[in-house]
């Protein structure tokens, strides 16, 4: 709990100001931070009021801590007027980035023995998790470029007693321009020992956007595609029989979903991982106790104003950031209202400027105009073979298809000219036999004896709408934990050696492929495929 100083003006961590021994009784939250020069220098064009000397805190939403005075700030009303155009030039380039603010000492020294006591815990817990996996485990440090991926780097090194901890960073290709020049210049120059390894994705953002509208808060179909399985190509990499035991930022107060983690995650999104979560009890107030204490260099973006540092058009990002990208970024706010402005027109919204000025886009669900992808795949009895069905596909079947068929086993497959009969094996058990002829839309399927029928027959259509509209963008590939779905130009393509037939990439989405469950018109009512 966080409590506020009405004598020294500053955020403390308990009812007693251990500097003036005055008992507060405002409780504050626990989204209290600092506001540095940049921002306090906005904030003061939008009341009409210089506070760029006064003592700021943002404590969430359009609230700030000003001079003691809580207070509301209409920074909405100046984005929707537009009040920000032509900004840039006099308002960013000619000012350094200023990181001192008024109370910055008194806040430290009240707060000492606080973060102390947190950063020994801290240490304590790395130190231990460390010992506990390290026999099967490389230690890496999950970093993003922002604050508290920050922290968690000066923790695990300094616990560690390490400069060359592994740092694996997932860039998505959007990441802020702040984010690219902390990583790249700043932080490589002060940890020169330390390796940072980056990986990209294969797939292109807005070619992805055309196909299945901007991500949204409902819809997040980028981090899929771009954040997890970049971090599961650089875990796959490491030493044969070694695992990554990956140290992370995540903090439960950031969002209710996090409430519940368990701060060791043993089974993770991502195999051969063991995730641990040092910060886990810690609130925005202790990570920047933290980096001020320690005098850590960290992204310009803060220093702007900007609370979270992800992904530039990321649809979780507020409307302060919206200001904030208008006025640092124009050319990408430009871009990203090209990317809704054209989703708007193609989908037919009635309000174009109201759907994107106020982020209605935001919470768009399902195809949203976009032409749904949760087609109802037909099938006929097969009269010839007992337990046996026919499925109607809508394109031409053709041999690639076997690859979409090699999650369910080990195959055995017989061409005799066009026809093709394959079956499948699991542990040695024939659990079912695929029939089709080259160049048809028909597939005969015939399930083995003891398998459940309808959950073997859903299975083979998800993997078939997979098929249909598979557009290469590597959402299968972030889903396997074995790094044996390999998207290249036209082709999806299994090993078969590192498979382990956990059909996880069969029954993850809904209906079988990211585009049916994104794309999905009928949410809730369709049958979801297993």
């Amino acid at each position: 709990m966080t409590y506020w100083c009405n004598n020294c003006k500053i955020p403390i961590h308990s009812s007693s100001c251990p500097l003036c021994k005055t008992i507060s009784k405002q409780v504050v939250g626990n989204q209290i931070s600092p506001v540095f020069y940049h921002e306090r220098k906005l904030l003061s064009l939008i009341l009409q009021n210089n506070i760029t000397e006064s003592s700021v805190w943002s404590i969430g939403g359009a609230y700030y801590m000003v001079d003691g005075e809580r207070m509301y700030i209409p920074y909405t009303q100046f984005l929707k007027e537009k009040k920000y155009k032509s900004m840039f030039d006099s308002f960013y380039e000619k000012d350094e980035m200023k990181t001192e603010f008024s109370g910055m000492d008194k806040l430290l020294k009240a707060n000492t023995d606080y973060i102390q006591e947190r950063v020994f815990e801290a240490e304590q817990y790395i130190k231990q998790t460390y010992e506990s996996h390290s026999s099967q485990c490389v230690p890496v440090v999950s970093f993003s470029g922002g604050k508290d991926s920050t922290v968690i780097s000066s923790l695990v090194q300094n616990a560690l007693q390490r400069k060359d901890i592994l740092h694996f960073m997932a860039d998505t290709t959007l990441e802020f321009p702040f984010t690219y020049k902390y990583c790249n210049d700043v932080f490589k120059e002060t940890n020169p020992f330390t390796p940072l390894l980056v990986s990209t994705p294969a797939s292109d953002f807005f070619t992805i956007c055309e196909e299945l509208g901007p991500p949204s808060r409902r819809e997040r179909w980028c981090c899929s595609i771009f954040k997890t399985g970049n971090l599961n190509n650089l875990i796959q990499n490491l030493p044969e029989g070694m695992g990554s035991l990956t140290f992370t930022g995540i903090r439960r107060n950031e969002s209710t979903a996090r409430k519940n983690y368990p701060r060791t995650r043993i089974q993770s999104k991502i195999s051969r991982q063991i995730v641990a979560m040092p910060i886990i009890e810690w609130t925005e107030l202790d990570v920047w106790l933290y980096i001020l204490a320690n005098r850590l260099n960290f992204n310009d973006a803060y220093k702007l104003g900007y609370r979270r540092v992800g992904c530039w058009c990321c649809p979780n990002n507020s409307r302060w950031s919206d200001l904030l990208t208008a006025i640092y970024l124009p050319e990408h706010y430009k871009k990203w209202r090209g990317v809704l402005h054209s989703f708007a027109i193609k989908t037919k919204k009635d309000d174009i400027e109201d759907y994107i000025e106020n982020g209605r886009w935001r919470s768009r669900f399902g195809s949203s105009g976009l032409v749904g992808r949760n087609t109802e795949i037909k099938d006929v009895e097969c009269f010839s073979t007992e337990m046996a069905r026919n499925i109607i596909s809508n394109i031409s079947i053709q041999d690639d298809f076997l690859e979409l068929i090699k999650p369910f086993g080990r195959l055995v497959v017989e061409n005799i000219g066009d026809i093709y009969k394959v079956e499948i094996y699991e542990k040695n058990r024939l659990t079912g036999i695929i029939e089709f002829k080259y160049g048809s839309k028909i597939i005969k399927v015939t399930v083995g004896k003891g398998n459940d029928y309808l959950t073997f027959l859903k299975r083979i259509k998800c993997q078939l709408r997979k098929y249909q509209y598979c557009i290469q963008c590597g959402a299968c590939s972030a889903l396997c934990s074995q790094s044996a779905i390999n998207i290249k130009i036209g082709a999806y393509q299994i090993d078969s050696d590192k498979c382990i037939h956990c059909k996880e990439c069969i029954a993850h989405y809904y209906n079988g492929c990211i585009t049916t469950e994104v794309l999905s018109d009928r949410k809730g009512e369709a049958v979801h495929e297993l």
